[in-house]
């Protein structure tokens, strides 16, 4: 799959969606408009439905962030790799779920694509 972005717009903290199928997700790059918090993740089976995923341990999965550089790529980790590539949709979240930042402008995330 080619790399590919997913979209949020201002004022809100869900992305829109991507359908994975099977493709490995290894890392995100942020755009320089990104308003700085972490990624948690929504999953789906049907690209409907979405829920927070959450690990075995009952923590919801996320990525922390680093201060932001601009277009900066954050690896995803093997333990976020291995729990979210079990998801054919995939939405992203602006901070945690239960504590979700709204972005200040439009902006997207570029998901990049390949082998692990």
């Amino acid at each position: 799959m080619e790399n590919t972005a997913v979209q949020f717009v201002a004022g809100t903290s869900v992305s829109s969606v991507v359908k994975l199928a099977g493709n490995t997700l290894l890392a995100l790059q942020f755009g320089t408009l990104w308003t700085s918090a972490d990624i948690s993740f929504l999953g789906s089976g049907d690209g409907v439905t979405f829920g927070p995923i959450y690990d075995d341990q009952g923590n919801n999965v996320s990525l922390t962030v680093p201060s932001l550089v601009s277009n900066m790529i954050v690896c995803l980790s093997p333990d976020i790799l291995a729990t979210i590539g079990k998801f054919h949709w995939l939405k992203f979240v602006s901070g945690s779920y239960v504590s979700q930042t709204n972005q200040s402008a439009n902006t997207s995330l570029t998901l990049i694509f390949g082998s692990f």
